[in-house]
């Protein structure tokens, strides 16, 4: 560790605790006399499995909480003088080079727990830190055994069955000091072990690959580019192989230590490494057991030579990659290589950089499977894999922007420790809503699905529910890749007269819908949607009637905020409207509306309807004529169906 370092950590832990005891204290109060790890300590053994606090006094052992950061409290132990308070570690090894702080009373505890002396007398508040050793997680360049670079190594306490290696390139940004990205692979390493390692119980790498600024053509070597493959740079070349000597050299040490890792390991990198690690498997997939490949770049390669009539060069395919490594592409091994690649479904990190205009590549992959935003091609990424029987597994985020998805990294990784398995069905993780159903003769009710995009089909199970939200009875439901699909729902479900709405859950977010309910004189057509907290019913119809209705789409009770509006924007009236999870109402406009007298209200003067709601709902209106000759619907007008 060098000097600053040590330093700054020192001064950390002495902040932490020396202006508690730099501030005058009370002499009937007792205080820390010291701690184990010493405050300020370095190069604290990852292993320690306690801590002690000694005080200067006899104190109160029926209160012993404290609060910590960077470890978690575990059982609590008095000495037998009740002066000196042993915690023991709840979790594994703490994480290399973490600063661990304790915390002792503070505003973060309930005064009423705080830590205090036979007498009752309250110890003033008092944090103190140690840091832990990492000088066992360095290794350092070795080119006589194939890698020009470092790498880190962490071996969790407790190490699961089959033992697998789990290996991610670092992704540290420009610089051309080493240095740099050496503490930057540092940090990602140690934020990934509680997401990663740990629960997985395995042995975690990370080599430190350079990314330098100022080299020309440009090398994207965190993203195992074209550049990176052909670059003659001394130190740079092939680091595809460099990494692979440091995996080799990585399992040699576990073995040492008595730790038996399998040939075939883990990869896992997201954004840039995401990039290098599905590009990696293509080049070696003999040696890869998983891989999750999270919001790479332009996309995941396309593991053929051809596609839609056009030659596909590495990165983008695989038609050149003989030419490139020496190697041709093994079709065979690939296929047998389970592949997690997603990406959230507000996920922009690429689209500044996607210039079709300006990149024949970028152009191609626009050409062939769409863009700028990448989720798009998921479904056409994913009719390639699937054409030459590779273990893809597609996965769109709801709502995730530029971020992993730790538990479902985790879990993919751990499905597949054993054996290489075969693709796990898509979840049912989207939700489209129907809001109305009329089945009740003389009515008919049909609902319209339509899938928005190539590639692969859409399939779901579309679930009746009565008014309060009551599942009544599903079926399964597949759509072709840009199909479409017509359901007439009185005759699929065997009680339609009960149904109020129906929801598609699907494993796709690219569905759109409608409902169309009908009887001899009318016809109503609606469109599905998804749910908004903000919306506009943007009719009230004066010289009939004009009913309102409300699903809320949201697992929680919603509270919607009714306004009335006139010509002039100006509120009429007001109301608020409770809705239960799933609950569906339908009343007319002016019954949602009552005065004091609890008498409808009064919307000679409203022109049409807006609301607020603190959690998503569907709605919308039916207005009709005097004469029930005329009827129509209207949804909200504001955007509902994603993206």
């Amino acid at each position: 560790m060098n000097a600053r370092k040590r330093t700054a950590r020192c001064f950390l832990g002495a902040f932490l605790s020396g202006w508690f005891l730099l501030s005058p204290v009370r002499a009937d109060k007792p205080v820390v006399v010291s701690t184990d790890p010493p405050n300020g300590a370095v190069d604290v053994s990852r292993d320690l499995d306690r801590i002690s606090i000694t005080f200067s006094r006899e104190m109160d052992v029926r209160y012993s909480i404290l609060t910590t950061s960077g470890w978690m409290a575990g059982t609590r132990q008095w000495s037998a003088d009740k002066r000196t308070l042993v915690v023991f570690r709840a979790s594994g090894p703490f994480a290399p080079g973490a600063t661990v702080v304790t915390h002792l009373n503070g505003s973060w505890v309930d005064s009423a727990l705080w830590l205090r002396d036979a007498q009752g007398n309250f110890l003033e508040p008092y944090s103190f830190s140690f840091t832990v050793s990492e000088a066992d997680l360095m290794i350092p360049a070795n080119p006589g055994a194939g890698f020009h670079w470092p790498y880190l190594l962490y071996i969790p306490g407790t190490l699961k069955t089959p033992h697998r290696l789990l290996v991610e390139p670092n992704n540290t940004l420009w610089s051309e000091d080493l240095n740099y990205h050496i503490e930057r692979a540092k940090e990602n390493l140690r934020g990934n072990l509680s997401r990663l390692a740990d629960p997985l119980g395995a042995p975690y790498l990370m080599p430190v690959f350079p990314r330098y600024v100022h080299i020309e053509p440009h090398i994207y070597t965190h993203a195992l580019d074209r550049n990176t493959l052909t670059t003659t740079l001394p130190g740079l070349e092939r680091i595809d192989l460099q990494l692979l000597a440091m995996i080799d050299d990585a399992r040699a040490r576990l073995q040492g230590q008595g730790i038996n890792v399998e040939q075939k390991f883990w990869l896992r990198g997201f954004s840039a490494s995401g990039s290098f690690v599905s590009r990696f498997t293509a080049i070696h997939p003999e040696r890869v057991q998983a891989v999750v490949a999270g919001a790479g770049g332009y996309g995941p390669i396309v593991p053929v030579a051809e596609w839609a009539g056009e030659t596909l060069p590495y990165p983008t395919g695989v038609s050149d990659l003989a030419e490139l490594v020496g190697l041709p592409f093994n079709e065979e091994a690939f296929r047998q290589v389970p592949i997690l690649i997603y990406v959230g479904d507000r996920d922009a990190n690429i689209v500044p950089w996607y210039l079709p205009d300006q990149d024949p590549e970028v152009a191609r992959i626009d050409r062939l499977f769409g863009g700028p935003d990448s989720f798009y091609r998921y479904p056409l990424y994913e009719q390639v894999y699937r054409s030459v029987g590779a273990r893809g597994e597609f996965r769109i985020a709801p709502g995730f922007d530029h971020r992993p998805d730790w538990a479902g990294e985790r879990d993919f990784l751990e499905y597949h420790r054993a054996t290489q398995k075969d693709p796990r069905p898509k979840p049912l993780q989207y939700e489209i809503w129907f809001p109305h159903v009329a089945c009740m003769p003389p009515w008919t009710t049909e609902i319209g699905l339509a899938s928005t995009v190539g590639g692969v089909a859409v399939r779901g199970e579309l679930w009746a529910r009565d008014a309060e939200g009551n599942p009544l009875e599903s079926l399964p439901v597949e759509i072709p890749p840009w199909g479409h699909v017509e359901l007439i729902l009185n005759d699929v479900f065997s009680r339609p007269d009960d149904v109020a709405y129906v929801v598609f859950h699907s494993d796709s977010g690219f569905v759109a819908g409608h409902t169309r309910f009908y009887e001899p004189l009318n016809r109503i057509s609606i469109p599905a949607g998804t749910g908004e907290t903000l919306g506009w019913l943007t009719k009230n119809d004066r010289e009939g009637w004009t009913g309102i209705a409300f699903v809320n789409v949201a697992p929680q009770a919603a509270s919607v905020r009714l306004d009335a509006v006139g010509e002039d924007g100006v509120v009429v009236v007001s109301t608020v409207v409770p809705l239960e999870p799933g609950q569906k109402l339908v009343k007319l406009a002016h019954e949602l509306f009552r005065d004091d007298l609890d008498k409808p209200g009064d919307l000679s003067r409203a022109a049409y309807f807006r609301f607020r709601s603190d959690r998503k709902i569907i709605g919308f209106t039916i207005s009709g004529s005097s004469d029930r000759n005329m009827m129509d619907g209207i949804i909200p007008s504001d955007r509902y169906l994603w993206p």
